[in-house]
């Protein structure tokens, strides 16, 4: 019960937050300029696709399925600064998107999924770049052949898919 009551608390602090939030004249210009909310979104769904694409090249490669003829370590080098750099863009344009629409997504909890799934894939994607850059010559050694780097693959295929299903999904669950 006291957890609970913990977790209410915290959602009046950022529902207070919020309400702050969409007061300010930064946020105010986002909600009342017609175009602006369009413009941040065509770039937001841009950046996912750069990094949809350049995941679903490299998980694809892990499983052994396409880019026969090259190396993880040049997937690597090849998909993950599109990654890296579309993830800039994207993490910018939803951090403006939530200032124009704070309660709408602070308070969700499809929200929240979304950005847990989000610091997960961030952190697995990191990990496994420091690791193939560490030792490539094993992770060079036909990937497709080896559980570890198929279990990664699906598991990042996974959390990329449930990540765009949070995204469109917070349009249609209201907080609370």
């Amino acid at each position: 019960m006291q957890h609970s009551a913990a977790w209410l608390d915290m959602d009046r602090v950022i529902g207070e937050f919020s309400d702050w939030l969409s007061a300010t004249p930064f946020s105010l210009v986002i909600q009342t300029q017609e175009w602006i909310i369009p413009a941040i979104q065509s770039m937001h769904i841009m950046a996912v696709s750069v990094i949809m694409g350049s995941a679903i090249m490299i998980d694809l490669k892990l499983l052994g399925v396409a880019a026969r003829g090259s190396s993880i370590s040049d997937a690597n080098r090849r998909f993950l600064p599109w990654i890296w750099s579309a993830m800039g863009l994207l993490l910018l344009t939803g951090a403006l998107l939530t200032a124009a629409e704070p309660r709408r997504e602070l308070l969700n909890d499809i929200f929240r999924l979304k950005m847990g799934l989000i610091l997960l894939i961030v952190a697995v994607t990191a990990a496994f770049q420091h690791t193939v850059r560490r030792n490539s010559a094993a992770w060079d050694e036909d990937p497709g052949k080896k559980m570890p780097a198929r279990l990664l693959a699906i598991g990042s295929l996974a959390v990329w898919v449930a990540i765009l299903f949070c995204g469109r999904w917070i349009a249609y669950v209201e907080h609370g």
